[in-house]
């Protein structure tokens, strides 16, 4: 496919700007619908901040009961929540539980909006991309149309917190600061647990001094936890994210687009969440199954991230978060607004490649259209009772991911050998 003659060039960027502006106009009307609204997501983080100002006995949060009674007496009615978050999810909402529940959320919704804002201007920055260019425009709009974090910000969700966090961590990566490349990854792995598999990549590169300052944050995290939350709370965490998180029935339903919920909704027969699967293997099968499908999808990850020119680093660094999504025991719609810094990376390379050498290859055009795939406001929810193969229409932004990433594999460029390195100089000698 060949480039837009360069003619057409003003005039492309005069479209850009007309659909910025109605994107962005799109963007602030939803918001200002949808943020005064007190739901679900948004009442378990304020719960959980609340039953620790109150100093209530943190232990009986994981009743579900005793949790949605809670809800009621702070205000929040005819909603209820599932508490299966990590205790440190309520520092989160710390600073806002003593406002009321609606104005809480309304001003978490506008912080929601500053924090997505930031990120994106940090990423544009991390990958060279001028806000008033062509491609700047087009990833701006990208965003104000990503219907994720559209659903982040009508749920209240901690999203484009850990957005800003992993991109100030990115940032970090770029500019060689290791604190601030540590940090936030920190922050992140204590608040909700994503951060895990970068955490990871860290050893994996021998980047002992980043692997081990983030080690050091986790543990300080860690300690100032356990003076608000007692070893008996976390031990009925983990006993409750052991044997219950992402292994539900209701965890088969295809709002889940994971690789684990997609594999429950095949996989695994229940009346509600799956009537109608391919096969109804064990229990034990099907967790097998699915650490292994997830295993297989971190380690191709990690193994092109590690074969990555330092070019490349900051997208490896933003596919192996992107890629803890989609390994993630739960993952609704909102969690994929962490997929946001690959596709601005891997789109701005995209475009580069398109303009100097006249035409969009195959790899690119499927990440585009796998682009397309994550902002369209499709309706894949109503087909939880689908039959095959027509349930399999039901997980577009699973599918959107994984082209993401394969395609991200696909196109870093491996870090030369030392024959490739010896040829080189000869040339360059020569």
């Amino acid at each position: 496919m060949p480039p837009l003659p360069k003619r057409a060039g003003s005039s492309l960027r005069r479209v850009l700007w007309i659909a910025l502006i109605l994107a962005s106009s799109f963007f602030c009307y939803s918001s200002v619908l949808q943020i005064p609204r007190v739901t679900h997501g948004f009442a378990m983080y304020y719960a959980y901040a609340r039953l620790v100002i109150d100093g209530e006995d943190f232990t009986k949060t994981f009743d579900p009961e005793y949790f949605n009674s809670k809800l009621r007496t702070y205000g929040i009615v005819g909603i209820t929540d599932v508490p299966n978050n990590p205790p440190t999810a309520a520092f989160a909402m710390m600073p806002l539980a003593w406002l009321r529940p609606e104005t809480a959320k309304i001003v978490w919704g506008i912080c929601s909006i500053l924090f997505a804002a930031l990120s994106v201007r940090f990423l544009l920055q991390i990958y060279r991309v001028s806000p008033v260019e062509n491609v700047g425009l087009g990833l701006m709009i990208l965003v104000l149309l990503w219907k994720p974090l559209y659903a982040a910000i009508e749920l209240g969700q901690i999203y484009p917190l850990l957005l800003l966090l992993f991109t100030l961590s990115l940032n970090g990566l770029k500019k060689s600061r290791q604190l601030l490349t540590a940090v936030p990854v920190s922050a992140s792995i204590i608040l909700k647990g994503y951060g895990i598999i970068p955490f990871l990549w860290f050893a994996l590169e021998k980047r002992w001094k980043l692997f081990g300052l983030t080690l050091l944050g986790i543990s300080v995290l860690v300690a100032v936890s356990l003076s608000v939350f007692s070893p008996d709370v976390w031990t009925m965490y983990f006993s409750m994210a052991g044997h219950s998180l992402g292994r539900n029935p209701s965890d088969a339903h295809v709002a889940y687009q994971t690789i684990n919920g997609f594999l429950r909704h095949l996989l695994s027969y229940h009346e509600e969440w799956s009537p109608y699967p391919l096969s109804d293997i064990s229990e034990a099968a099907l967790i097998a199954t699915s650490i292994l499908c997830n295993l297989l999808l971190i380690a191709f990850v990690l193994r092109r991230a590690s074969m990555a020119t330092e070019q490349d680093s900051l997208l490896s660094y933003s596919a192996l978060l992107a890629a803890s999504v989609l390994a993630a025991p739960l993952a609704e719609e909102y969690h994929f607004v962490l997929f946001i810094p690959l596709a601005i990376g891997m789109s701005a390379g995209i475009v580069r490649s398109w303009n100097s050498e006249g035409e969009l290859d195959v790899k690119g055009a499927v990440f585009l259209v796998a682009l397309l795939l994550m902002i369209l406001p499709l309706g894949y929810k109503g087909l939880n009772a689908a039959r095959f193969p027509l349930v399999l229409v039901a997980y577009p932004r699973l599918y959107s991911g994984l082209a993401m990433i394969i395609v991200f594999g696909l196109r870093s460029r491996g870090r030369p050998t030392t024959e490739e390195l010896m040829d080189n100089r000869s040339i360059a000698g020569s």
